[in-house]
């Protein structure tokens, strides 16, 4: 038990910040936010808005659920043809299509909404195991290495993302792609213990990669070559070179086992509309989201700046969330800036035990990322000249590496234990630290006025949002000096676990149990007749309050309707236009997420008929449009006989040309009668059926890039495998 306990702990603790869902049914993502607007026009939630909580709704929960569905029926997931007259399921990255995880869900015929749950519950636990033993592979011991772990997976950044759920898919194998390295370096050159570890090192990167967040991949894939390099120099000088080049080949391999899916990716990524080039312009942008010097405040805990799960009146009677940075940052959010590690290992780090150099590398990595997530200067080269950095959106997210490291050099301090004489002084280091929060959490950024609050109302809200947290924070410092403290009390040797676990567990629960929002799942709108595409006209959203919307975009989707609209960050750049000119040349984002594609009140009547468009829902109701509607056969009829994530498959009664008013994009082919086709370019897929009769009509999609990625994924495991295999078999010389 003393050897499986640490796991056992890290196992079942993120079931606590997720109780609601695992107790009581609910499903991960602020539902009720959502259920207040139309058409279920329910009440209003007691918690304020949050805009990037809601993604969990209006994206990954229908991207998840068409996964699961797609592995279901035994079709793969490529495919959306639900939004924005089609466009690719697999290829948009964050649906995870293929990994291997949302696979197992989908073939287990797992609800939706339990799928989602148990996945949480698994990514939060294995980020805790993986800190773990990264942490013991630097050199801590039990008691310090549960404690980073716990730390790391009952983080404000892991709990805060939990609802974005490709967010902690991806983070939760860095920690395992670091202590793979850490062994490569560390450990003697045996030839099976090398094979095995560059196993699990490519099986690492290869999921990473196919959790789907290309942007957590990139920091994860920073972190891991600065920290690779980082260790060789200051462990194995010597034969630095044959360790690296091992790294980077089983680095490389898992790059290729993920191929299948990131090939398609970085192949529709090309005709994305939002593909840029570096500018001083864009950069001065980019630099806009990075985390501001008062944004440090939140270290000891997530709500030293206030709370966004409780509502603040403004004077002209709006409610918004009482987290005050929102009205001081455009974008400023509790995830997008969780870089809480909590009062004691904030106390820890100020004992970590600099002497010993296993601590640099991991150091090194923290304290870079945090540099570039305020914005520094070390962000102007890798912007400008690592291709693909400027795609990044903001520098401000990398600080879940410097979480990640304050973890495990934490961890290391704990493991170390202490003299009485430094135990003296950890009292002072605890409060020193607290107060260095303290003082920080009154930075007060240049005030300016908002859309709902004027320049001389932020002051004495910045004062009552912030007021109940100086308790808190004194009552958590308290603690964490109190189980340093017992690391140098020889009497209470054999409960340190016990008196460290118990303050760290009080002080992440208190602010734990209510970051991950929960609730019952938006009832299921059925009846939808597949041959009809619907517009919902939108027009306004907002970062910091709840609009009056109906049916925001890929909601529809949800309950299998098509819609013209729809939310991705990958979006085809034709696409786009055809919303444009739905939307009368307007640009069919609203200012406040560029992200959202929304048919808006400009939308004109023809442009709607012409991308298939037969009914509009608004505000005002439901009212059909003139047109032909999605299929258009001059004199004849059409029918949907099957449609999947991958096909499409119709009877066509007549003669002649048949339009499918659905995204015509590269890797779509047809058969009529069994027979291919050819599908000529253009926004739409246009058929030649022939002479009249009654046809059938197949259209089937594999996107470009998949073949040649399962070529690459199967070269790469076939040769792991055999390596794996010869370094079994063979024997270690003398």
């Amino acid at each position: 038990m003393k050897r499986w306990g640490p796991l056992l702990l890290l196992g079942l603790a993120p079931l606590l910040p997720l109780w609601h869902a695992v107790f009581f049914g609910e499903a991960i993502g602020p539902f009720d936010q959502v259920r207040q607007m139309a058409p279920w026009n329910g009440p209003k939630p007691a918690q304020p808005w949050d805009v990037l909580q809601a993604d969990a709704v209006l994206q990954f929960y229908p991207w998840r659920d068409m996964v699961f569905s797609a592995w279901r029926q035994g079709q793969l997931p490529l495919w959306n043809p639900y939004e924005m007259a089609g466009t690719p399921l697999l290829a948009n990255s964050q649906s995870g299509g293929f990994y291997p995880l949302h696979i197992l869900v989908g073939l287990l015929h797992l609800p939706t909404a339990l799928g989602i749950t148990l996945l949480a519950w698994f990514h939060l636990a294995w980020a805790g195991v993986g800190v773990f033993f990264l942490t013991k592979r630097l050199g801590g011991r039990n008691v310090g290495a549960t404690v980073a772990g716990l730390s790391f997976s009952l983080s404000p950044f892991m709990l805060g993302w939990t609802g974005l759920a490709s967010v902690i898919t991806t983070v939760s194998w860095i920690p395992w792609i670091l202590a793979c390295i850490a062994a490569l370096v560390r450990e003697p050159a045996e030839r099976r213990r090398t094979a095995l570890t560059g196993l699990a090192l490519a099986a690492s990167v290869a999921m990473m990669l196919l959790g789907g967040h290309l942007q957590f991949s990139a920091y994860g894939i920073f972190g891991a070559l600065l920290f690779g390099i980082a260790l060789v120099v200051v462990e194995r000088p010597k034969a630095g070179a044959m360790r690296i080049t091992a790294i980077a080949l089983f680095g490389f391999a898992g790059v290729m086992l993920s191929l299948p899916q990131l090939l398609p990716v970085l192949d529709f990524g090309r005709n994305s509309d939002r593909i840029n080039k570096p500018t001083e312009e864009g950069y001065d942008a980019y630099i806009a989201g990075s985390i501001k010097p008062f944004e440090l405040g939140n270290i000891a805990t997530p709500y030293a700046l206030g709370s966004p799960r409780e509502p603040l009146v403004v004077g002209n009677g709006v409610e918004l969330p009482s987290y005050w940075p929102a009205l001081a940052k455009r974008g400023a959010n509790l995830s997008e800036g969780a870089l809480t590690i909590g009062p004691l290992l904030l106390a820890a780090l100020f004992l970590v035990p600099w002497r010993d150099r296993l601590t640099w590398p991991i150091a090194a990595v923290g304290g870079i990322a945090l540099f570039l997530a305020m914005g520094t200067a070390l962000n102007y080269p890798l912007y400008f000249f690592l291709p693909g950095w400027s795609a990044t959106g903001s520098p401000g997210r990398i600080v879940f590496l410097f979480v990640l490291a304050a973890c495990v050099l934490g961890g290391l301090a704990l493991s170390r234990g202490f003299q009485v004489r430094q135990t003296r002084s950890v009292w002072v280091l605890g409060i020193g630290g607290i107060l260095v929060a303290l003082a920080l959490t009154n930075l007060t950024p240049i005030l300016a006025p908002t859309d709902f609050v004027a320049a001389d109302q932020l002051a004495p809200l910045v004062s009552q949002a912030t007021k109940s947290i100086f308790p808190l924070l004194l009552v958590g410092c308290l603690l964490a000096a109190a189980a340093l403290s017992t690391l140098a009390n020889s009497r209470l040797a054999r409960y340190r676990a016990v008196c460290v676990g118990v303050p760290l567990l009080l002080c992440a629960l208190g602010y734990g149990l209510d970051i991950v929002m929960t609730g019952a799942p938006l009832e299921r709108i059925t009846g939808a007749d597949p041959n009809t595409r619907y517009a919902f006209q939108n027009d306004n959203w907002s970062l910091v309050t709840a609009v009056k919307a109906v049916a925001p975009a890929n909601l529809p989707g949800l309950n299998r309707i098509h819609e013209i609209s729809g939310y991705d960050s990958i979006r085809d750049r034709d696409s786009v236009a055809v919303l444009r000119d739905v939307d009368d040349g307007k640009d069919p984002a609203p200012e406040a997420n560029g992200n959202m594609m929304f048919v808006k009140p400009s939308a004109q009547p023809y442009a709607l008929a012409d991308a298939g468009v037969t009914g509009m829902w608004s505000a005002a109701g439901q009212q059909p449009l003139p047109g032909p509607g999605r299929f258009v056969l001059p004199g004849g009829s059409v029918k949907v006989v099957d449609e999947g994530f991958d096909h499409l498959e119709l009877t066509a009664a007549g003669q002649g040309t048949l339009t499918v008013k659905d995204r015509m994009m590269d890797g779509w082919s047809a058969r009529v009668g069994g027979k291919i086709t050819s599908l000529p370019p253009g926004r739409w897929r246009v058929v030649d059926l022939g002479g009249p009769g009654r046809h059938t009509v197949r259209f089937s999609y594999t996107p470009p890039g998949l073949k040649l990625g399962l070529t690459g994924f199967a070269l790469a495991l076939i040769g792991l495998l055999l390596n794996t295999a010869l370094a079994l078999r063979g024997k270690e010389p003398a």
